[in-house]
């Protein structure tokens, strides 16, 4: 299927039982409707809110990109603006809509070694290391942290993501999304709302689903002498 802005919001129309498509102008942008009418408005006053709620929602992979920050201020001075808690201030990427991790990040487990039997717990300086703090700086969006600048490798979602890259389940989600909102806009009952909710949280729910389990990297839950022994 085509994804374009107004094939999304004619999915949401048409989901709320409304006769009356958006005509494409070509481009299928909803910018570009002339002449508008009541629904090409309203689709153009919620697409990017509710485009940008939907990427928000999970770390999806054909959303995802890891980029290296650029350094705004190294934080060596304890009488800083942030104290001594973060040694870094980077810039947040001007396409990100939403931060997850350093990529060098092992999240909270680490493999264990010869002498353990199972997968141990980070130390608790090896969690500080990769965690970051979003923070606002002069109106400005920054990203605190304890990762040096040659380390600093951001993983994120991004919020200028194709149409095309979209899965269909994660389209559909984001169609239902879409029509709550229209729905508010042309007075529809209540119930019509929070069925599009319900279906928007259903849809999304499998399209999350789907997406882990393509992405899947399952790590082992043994050491590395246990998995030796059974030929792992």
């Amino acid at each position: 299927m085509t994804r374009t802005e107004v094939v999304i919001a004619n999915m949401a129309l048409r989901r709320l039982g409304h006769a009356i498509d958006i005509t494409d102008p070509g481009s299928g942008l909803l910018s570009g409707v002339t002449p508008t009418t009541p629904e090409s408005r309203a689709a153009s006053f919620w697409y990017a809110k509710k485009l940008a709620e939907t990427l928000e929602d999970y770390a999806w992979s054909f959303a995802r990109k890891v980029a290296t920050l650029t350094l705004e201020d190294s934080l060596q001075d304890a009488t800083d603006l942030w104290g001594a808690e973060w040694g870094y201030a980077y810039a947040y990427p001007t396409d990100c809509a939403r931060a997850w991790r350093f990529s060098e990040d092992q999240g909270q487990w680490q493999g264990g070694g010869w002498a353990g039997s199972s997968w141990l717990p980070l130390a608790w300086q090896g969690q500080r290391r990769f965690a970051f703090q979003v923070a606002d700086l002069a109106d400005t969006k920054i990203i605190l942290a304890n990762v040096p600048p040659t380390e600093a490798h951001l993983q994120y979602t991004r919020s200028d993501v194709p149409l095309a890259s979209f899965t269909e389940l994660a389209t559909s989600g984001l169609a239902w999304n879409f029509a709550a909102e229209l729905a508010r806009s042309f007075n529809k009952g209540g119930d019509v709302v929070e069925s599009a909710v319900i279906e928007y949280r259903r849809a999304i729910a499998m399209a999350r689903a789907q997406n882990a389990n393509e992405d899947l990297n399952r790590p082992p839950q043994d050491g590395t002498l246990v998995r030796s022994h059974r030929g792992a």
